[in-house]
């Protein structure tokens, strides 16, 4: 009886053991609701962690297979050449002004790039009416996040610091609208702007990695003038449901995955953590040329990462030098969400399942 009853407690704890490290998505939002706060000493140095996990507003985060739809939609030709500007003169130079950036929290429908003929509102909606076709997917929403206004080149005087005509005479200003693909309220990541995929690896692993491909799920819309606009847009198209509600690591584990690389010293900082899908190839680019054709109706696996904006250096002995001050060696450090595994190539390995 002893045994039988040490045998079922022993059970019961492998048991609860194991589902602990298996979170719902409703679990981990609860634990990422408090900024992540910890400071760790690793080589002489002080790591201090100060970031809230991103966590997507979704009933639940799933496994896919898909396939890749890109479109590439210009119309009309690009209206100016630099050959149309007037001869450079001594303290005269051709520069651009500000951008102006609306999200939609601070959109204004009545503005109108540069004197553009069209407005914000014009430029959106004609940017939707061509995206909607492509997004007729089950759970899929392709949402508008950025819409930049961007001004063409006026004469500027560097020595009175005065704005003059515009370059060319005649010009106006241009528009940029960057879109956040969802799949059942899960961004696809490596949409939209600032969302783009480059992984960190170690140093020594760059020269023995196949490239791998990632496939980037961005959707962006230019308009130069109401004659010359472009839409370039990469949208999933599911072909199996492999797993509809995924068992993920807890957080406290992708945190271990961040603390781990900080004690290394190769992590530095951490500036974003994003919890979303992203997709994986099947099969390795070619060794000889490095570059990865994806085969029509090629299938993907999308399944739940982490993805981390971080600081990182290739060894724990390296300063920051001022080149590296410029470009603030930033990285993508990648984590497998189901798991709790560092993706471990800046071309990530291929999907295994």
């Amino acid at each position: 009886m002893k045994k039988r009853t040490a045998a079922l407690l022993m059970l019961l704890f492998a048991l609860g053991a194991s589902g602990a490290a298996a979170d719902t998505l409703g679990e981990i939002a609860a634990a990422a609701n408090e900024p992540w706060r910890e400071t760790v000493e690793a080589h002489g140095r002080q790591i201090v962690f100060d970031v809230t996990p991103q966590v997507p507003d979704a009933e639940r985060i799933g496994v896919y297979h898909v396939t890749q739809e890109q479109v590439s939609d210009i119309a009309g030709e690009y209206p100016y050449s630099k050959s149309e500007y007037p001869e450079k003169r001594r303290g005269i130079a051709f520069r651009s002004k500000p951008d102006d950036v609306f999200t939609p929290d601070t959109f204004d429908p009545a503005y109108h790039a540069f004197g553009s003929p069209d407005s914000a509102q014009d430029v959106l909606s004609r940017a939707q009416e061509m995206i909607a076709p492509h997004a007729q997917e089950p759970g899929l929403s392709i949402a508008w996040e950025t819409l930049t206004g961007s001004s063409p080149a006026y004469i500027y005087n560097k020595n009175t610091g005065e704005w003059g005509e515009t370059a060319i005479e005649g010009a106006v200003g241009s528009y940029r609208i960057g879109f956040e693909t969802t799949l059942y309220g899960v961004p696809l990541l490596g949409a939209g702007e600032g969302r783009s995929i480059g992984l960190f690896m170690r140093a020594a692993e760059r020269y023995e990695m196949v490239q791998k491909y990632v496939p980037s799920w961005k959707t962006q819309y230019l308009s130069y003038t109401p004659a010359y606009h472009a839409l370039n847009l990469t949208v999933p198209h599911v072909t199996q449901v492999l797993e509809e509600d995924a068992e993920l690591a807890s957080l406290n584990e992708v945190r271990a995955v961040l603390r781990g690389l900080a004690e290394e010293g190769l992590l530095r900082g951490i500036d974003t953590m994003w919890l979303g899908l992203m997709a994986f190839a099947y099969h390795d680019a070619q060794e000889e040329s490095m570059v990865y054709d994806v085969q029509e109706g090629e299938v993907f696996l999308l399944k739940p990462v982490w993805v981390c904006q971080c600081e990182m250096v290739d060894s724990p002995d390296e300063e920051p030098s001022i080149f590296m001050e410029i470009e603030q060696m930033r990285y993508t450090v990648a984590i497998d969400a189901r798991t709790g595994e560092l993706i471990r190539a800046s071309w990530v390995p291929r999907a295994e399942e």
